[in-house]
């Protein structure tokens, strides 16, 4: 029969490894939603969305009642009634007058600012364009949040047991004195498994608070949702194609990436609505006319002549003499106004170009560290800790240096998957960045679906 401290290693050996093939045979938790389903959840239920309906139906029936001329005035008139009598009939110039007055518009006025409105109004869409990216990026950063609590506590949970079951095995050698585990080995232990239940309850922290976030765009149930990665090969293709020109081409090809970004494109249609207002301001330098018409009614007494009614037709115009506080005032603001859209179109784009050239390098970056994690560093931690494991079943090793082992390879799988994620939202992030005007269709470009 083996000593009871033998016994207890080669325990911890086969525990180990069972742990190590526990990833492959855990028991998966229950998926009823992905992240499409839950982009398209929340997109519907936006209330901004339906906001912007409502506004953009509000502009077009502002632009239609704008090309219409102004109503007619109608006065009717009791005239020149002797105050002596009050008789109608005791003056000839007394008459009963309806007149009519149609003031018309300055110049081009109605019809620009029918033009103005129905501009303002197609900005909607494309606005609404810009808020679906948004959404669809926060709601991908949040679920990604979630996963990656959900990856970890799978991890944790997985190597939890082996720590127990090493503080078991510590105890065992201690007491029987038949080992070299010393106290201060039990201690570690126990101290060790205590730091890992506290990660285990920040990452389920992280969990709810990343799946309460959710909450506010999903009326669904999350408990028993896994948050697996989602499918980006599409938007990471296009990220590596657009690596090659960092620092090796012009700026030209940033700016042609996102030329045809809604945020550009929405600016592009303020910019023409303040062009519109400064032609409509060139209109007050011109006259606004009015016409009249009138038709006079006389009555006619038995002893005279008889009274024949009176009709009178007439034109008014204001004549813009004093434009100096008003008119040019007025078309200085305008033209300033356009200017300033006009940089602000330029700042979008230069914000724009930075930001997909910082997600580039972030991308590069994180890349090559996910590679090294991969394909060497969790390697050879591996290899270290099983190195470290079977010198300690033979006698040749220390307890603490298996433990060590076991932090570290732990430790480090824990920052691969922070790597992972990280690198996952770089592409999210990235994703904005390449946001088609003319060919955003719910989340199909987000999702890696965009391109046929």
């Amino acid at each position: 029969m083996l000593p009871s401290n033998i016994g207890s290693k080669w325990l911890l050996v086969s525990f180990a490894l069972a742990a190590s093939t526990s990833a492959a045979q855990a028991k998966g938790i229950s998926s009823s939603l992905s992240l499409e389903q839950a982009i398209k959840i929340a997109i519907e239920r936006d209330v901004w969305h339906q906001s912007a309906d409502l506004k953009q139906q509000a502009l077009l029936h502002k632009a239609k009642a704008a090309d219409t001329l102004a109503d007619p005035k109608v006065s009717i008139e009791l005239m020149n009634m002797p105050t002596d009598t009050f008789n109608f009939e005791q003056e000839a110039m007394t008459q009963f007058r309806v007149a009519a007055t149609q003031a018309l518009p300055r110049g081009d006025s109605l019809s620009l600012k029918q033009a103005k409105l129905s501009l303002a109004a197609s900005e909607l869409p494309i606005l609404k364009q810009v808020r679906q990216a948004k959404v669809t990026e926060q709601l991908s950063l949040l679920w990604l949040q979630a996963q990656l609590a959900q990856s970890n506590i799978s991890l944790i949970e997985q190597d939890m047991p082996l720590f127990e079951q090493m503080i078991d095995i510590a105890k065992a050698s201690y007491s029987s004195a038949l080992g070299n585990t010393r106290q201060q080995d039990v201690i570690s232990a126990q101290v060790e498994l205590l730091k890992l239940q506290n990660k285990l309850y920040e990452q389920q922290q992280k969990l709810v608070f990343a799946s309460a976030k959710l909450g506010e765009w999903l009326d669904v149930n999350l408990n028993n949702v896994r948050f697996s990665l989602p499918d980006l090969t599409t938007t990471e293709s296009k990220l590596k194609n657009l690596l090659s020109p960092i620092g090796t081409q012009s700026a030209s090809v940033f700016y042609q990436t996102i030329s045809n970004h809604p945020e550009l494109k929405a600016l592009q249609i303020q910019h023409k609505v303040a062009e519109q207002n400064i032609e409509l301001r060139q209109q007050d330098y011109k006259p606004q006319w009015s016409v009249k018409a009138s038709y006079g009614y006389r009555d006619q007494p038995s002893a005279m002549a008889d009274r024949v009614d009176l009709v009178s037709v007439g034109v008014t115009f204001d004549l813009p003499l004093f434009t100096a506080n008003k008119q040019d005032q007025n078309l200085a603001a305008a033209r300033a106004q356009a200017g300033s859209v006009k940089l602000n179109q330029e700042l979008k784009s230069r914000e724009l170009q930075a930001g997909l050239a910082a997600q580039l390098q972030q991308y590069q970056t994180l890349t090559s560290r996910q590679a090294l994690f991969d394909k060497e560093l969790l390697i050879q931690l591996q290899q270290q800790s099983e190195a470290a494991l079977t010198a300690y079943t033979n006698d040749d090793g220390q307890f603490s240096e298996v433990l060590q082992a076991r932090i570290s390879e732990l430790d480090t799988k824990l920052l691969a998957n922070k790597i992972t994620n990280e690198l996952q939202q770089s592409i999210i992030k990235s994703q904005y960045y390449l946001v088609q005007s003319s060919r955003l269709n719910q989340t199909s470009v987000f999702l890696g679906k965009g391109d046929k």
